[in-house]
Formats: structure tokens, sequence, C-alpha cells
């Protein structure tokens, strides 16, 4: 599918796309067009009727230490992952690490399809963690430092387009994946003055919208992997925080795809680093105001076709009648097919 510099547009051209995103409702894809060297993960938190206090005591009183694992496999769970408890009362489903193949979005969709014929259903707790391979960025301070900027320039974006099917943030966003981009300025600033030795409790907050869980909790971690990437450890990873739960497969793979070809987007443009640092100073340092759609920006930075930039869009205009209301709980007419 060809590209176009969706920012670049005039005002009739930009109405025009406006129209047409209006008529697109984003599909479910066997292939997304990631390179085979990167890999992400899944964590699926939700809840299902019968799973409660009363249930979980019994279990613990029985000698089961893993109550949510027991009652899924009382309900024929297919043994598709790995199962954990999150909070008092919910499942997380954490998958294996994933690279884009037909097998991957073959067992997300019925992993998910399993859960949803189970009665299971998402709250305003619930979360929705994307796990990235942090091999994408080569162990290279210049394309951490430009994720990092790209991320907090446009985290507003990022983190409405990750809402998925509600306009806004889930009740518990600010407890367990808060905004970060204040925090960010300072990792920043000892990247580029190389001071990679400064400890820094952000790098291993669970309270913000990106998390890397570091060994020593330091900024050199964020270059250096102490394990094989393709193994089954969060320490090699990115953790993506600020999504809201969801059980929709569609949402889960655009969700995958924006924040694996975000990072890639890092690691491969000269001229795209350019316009992101002077993007980082102007509106972040600076804190000067922009007039035109910052996310159409976003999308031209991160996409190379037209067809996952619809998808990005569509998702973070969702049926394009945003209520002025901050409801978490208020849900977009379906957008996805």
């Amino acid at each position: 599918m060809s590209t176009t510099l969706f920012s670049s547009l005039s005002k009739s051209s930009k109405e025009r796309l406006i129209k047409d995103l209006k008529g697109f409702y984003i599909p479910y894809r066997n292939n997304l067009d990631i390179p085979s060297d990167a890999t992400f993960g899944c964590e699926i938190e939700f809840n299902m009727p019968g799973y409660d206090y009363q249930y979980i005591q019994k279990l613990y009183k029985q000698g089961y230490n893993n109550p949510a694992k027991e009652f899924l496999i009382s309900i024929g769970y297919p043994k598709i992952w790995h199962v954990d408890k999150e909070l008092p009362y919910q499942f997380e489903i954490i998958s294996d690490v994933l690279c884009d193949e037909v097998k991957t979005w073959a067992e997300l969709e019925s992993v998910l399809k399993f859960y949803l014929e189970h009665g299971a259903y998402t709250t305003m707790d619930s979360g929705a963690h994307v796990h990235v391979g942090k091999q994408l960025l080569k162990k290279n301070p210049d394309y951490w430092c430009t994720f990092l900027k790209l991320w907090s320039i446009f985290e507003e974006e990022i983190i409405s387009f990750s809402n998925g099917e509600e306009y806004y943030e889930r009740f518990v966003f600010h407890d367990y994946s808060d905004y970060s981009k204040e925090q960010l300025k300072d990792v920043i600033h000892n990247i580029e003055i190389k001071n990679y030795n400064k400890k820094i409790t952000l790098l291993n907050d669970k309270i913000y919208s990106i998390n890397f869980s570091p060994k020593d909790k330091t900024i050199n971690d964020l270059f250096s992997s102490k394990s094989n990437f393709k193994d089954f450890n969060v320490d090699s990873t990115i953790e993506i925080r600020c999504p809201n739960g969801t059980l929709n497969k569609i949402i889960w793979q655009n969700n995958i795809n924006f924040f694996v070809k975000m990072i890639l987007s890092c690691s491969n443009d000269g001229q795209k680093k350019e316009l992101i640092d002077y993007l980082y100073k102007k509106l972040v340092l600076d804190k000067d105001s922009y007039n035109n759609e910052k996310v159409l920006i976003l999308c031209d930075i991160v996409f190379n076709n037209d067809l996952d930039k619809f998808c990005f869009l569509r998702q973070y205009y969702k049926d394009f009648n945003k209520p002025k209301e901050q409801d978490p709980s208020i849900k977009s007419k379906r957008f996805w097919k």
C-alpha cells in the first residue's frame, strides 16, 4: 500500500482524509509486515463470573497457590500461554515471546475467543500491557534517546490511541500507568550527557506509562540485555503499560502493531531524528503550543504505509464523537470489522 504524508496534506485533503476514515473499519490481519527479529508479548487482564473471594479462599485452604490457574483448568482452559492472578479478583494471561507470524495471530484470536465464550469481561481496573523486545533499539544510546523523546512529545496522543474502545483512561490509570513525560526528561538529559550510571527509579516503577525492569536501576540497563531476548524474561523488554484492558483481538493487534513499529522507527532514519529533536525542544522543553494535528505527524514518523496509518488513526479518533464528560466507562461505537 502506498504512503501519504498525512501531516503535509492541504486543509481540503485533511477533510477528505477524515471522511475516508469514517468509512474505514480496522481489519484483523494474518501478517503485519514486522521484521522477524522483532519480538513482543501480551499481558491480558480480565475478570470472570465465579472467580471471587469465596472461590479464592477455598482454593488456598485446599493448598493451591494459583487459584486463577485452577479456575481456568476447571472450565477447560486450552493451556495456551501462562496464567497468573492480578489484583484481588482479576486474571492475567501472560503470552509467550511472540513474533509476527500466522501462528501468533491465530493463538491470540483463540485465547480471547475462549475467554469471551466463558463470560470473561474487562473492568475499569483492567490493563492490556504490551512488551516489546529491547533489541529493536540495538543497545544504541542515540536510538533510545530518540524513542524516549518521541514518547514524551506524543504521550497524550499515544494514550488516547491506547484507550482502545474507550475515550478516556481507566479508573486506576494514575496508579499503575501514569503520564511519564516529566520523569523522562531526566533520563533523556543523562543519556545526552553520557551519564549512564545514574540510578533513576522511573526505570523500575510500575506506576508510569512505560517501564523497563532493569536489574541495577541505572540508565546503562537500557543499552544492555542480561538475557537472550527470546527467553521468557521481562528484563529484555520495554513494557507499555498505558493501554486500557480489552478482549478485542483487533484492538490488541492494532496496539502491538503501533508500539512495535514506533520503536522500530527510532532506529532507521536520520531525518526523523532531526524532526524529533526539534519537536522535543519546542514542545516538551520550551512547552510551546502546536497548532497542527500532532497525531498526523506521529503517523508519518511511525508508519511507512497508509493501511497502518488508517488503522492507527481510526482507533485514535474512534467513532469521531468524543464525549465532553470524562467518563472512563463510555465506549465508542464500533470502528473495527
